[in-house]
């Protein structure tokens, strides 16, 4: 048993400094997109490699995540080598550390990844009604249901299924991925096509209701405030049960051990939150102009020669 052990151990140390290495060479990847971004600026271009290093990131932070729980649970708590019981306990701990490495280069990139979509891609009204309409919204305004909602994950939930009778809820609606799917009956369906099955309009006039709902400048839109179905997603009642949706769902996320997914549901509900605010005040939103600047470059921070000389003497 001890010889078993001891290969175990070699060979997931092995593995967990291939890991490292490769975290420090996205660590290294991300710092020259850091210089980049100061002495050049970065386009809308860098973005496809930016997430192609936090695909890679993510794989090893899932394989990571389950290599620590595998060596949690299988310690060799029945060797009497302390030694080897120590280091045994000393790779899991590195491994803990190295995975939270992992997450906050995730979260680093992330955030340089918005910057740069909000800098330098151009946004019609059809992806700002993608962006801006929440399936979330939609979907509790519309549940009439006394069933219970169950809370599956940092930003899901179980809803009783609005498309067929559903004896138990089997509608999972992802606040984050602004989608919904029915494992009952198959249903599949984002904001836009939510809106044309629940109110028999065709897409045209689907897209044309979220943006008078979410306050988005659209021209020749046929729906005014006044209409009964833009009352009927706007009204205080609606948008009061969807705030309590939002609020309960963002406690649970902040009392949660901090993951990337984790971190991208509490932005999610701060965005939703942020879009909630400006329906309430009546602030719209207009596409951006496509003559919008090309490159993102961060100022760099001013140097002060007197603070510098005074520091020195």
């Amino acid at each position: 048993m001890l010889n078993f052990n001891v290969d175990k151990l070699q060979k997931n140390k092995e593995r967990v400094d291939e890991f490292a290495n490769i975290v420090i060479s996205s660590a290294n990847v991300f710092e020259r997109y850091e210089m980049e971004l100061f002495f050049k600026g970065l386009s809308k271009a860098h973005i496809n490699a930016l997430e192609k290093e936090i695909i890679r990131l993510l794989e090893i932070d899932r394989v990571l995540a389950s290599s620590v729980r595998d060596g949690v649970n299988l310690r060799p708590y029945e060797v009497q080598d302390t030694e080897f019981y120590q280091k045994w306990t000393n790779l899991v701990d590195y491994q803990s550390f190295l995975r939270e490495e992992v997450i906050d280069l995730l979260i680093r990139m992330h955030k340089l990844i918005l910057a740069i979509s909000e800098s330098c891609v151009f946004k019609n009204t059809k992806s700002l009604i993608g962006e801006e309409a929440s399936i979330l919204h939609l979907v509790s305004t519309n549940n009439h249901s006394n069933a219970h909602i169950k809370k599956l994950a940092d930003d899901s939930y179980m809803y009783s299924c609005q498309f067929h009778y559903d004896r138990r809820p089997s509608m999972r609606v992802n606040n984050r991925g602004n989608n919904l799917v029915c494992y009952a009956c198959g249903t599949k369906l984002d904001a836009v096509g939510y809106i044309m099955e629940v109110e028999k309009i065709d897409r045209y006039h689907a897209l044309s209701l979220l943006a008078k709902i979410y306050n988005i400048e659209s021209a020749n839109n046929p729906y005014t405030e006044d209409d009964e179905l833009v009352k009927k997603y706007t009204s205080n009642y609606a948008l009061r049960k969807y705030k309590r949706r939002l609020e309960d769902g963002k406690n649970v996320a902040m009392s949660k051990r901090k993951t990337f997914n984790n971190y991208l549901a509490i932005e999610t509900y701060t965005k939703r939150f942020n879009t909630l605010d400006r329906m309430k005040k009546g602030e719209k939103l207009v596409a951006s102009n496509k003559d919008k600047q090309k490159r993102l470059v961060l100022e760099m921070p001013e140097f002060d020669i007197d603070k510098e000389n005074r520091l020195q003497m």
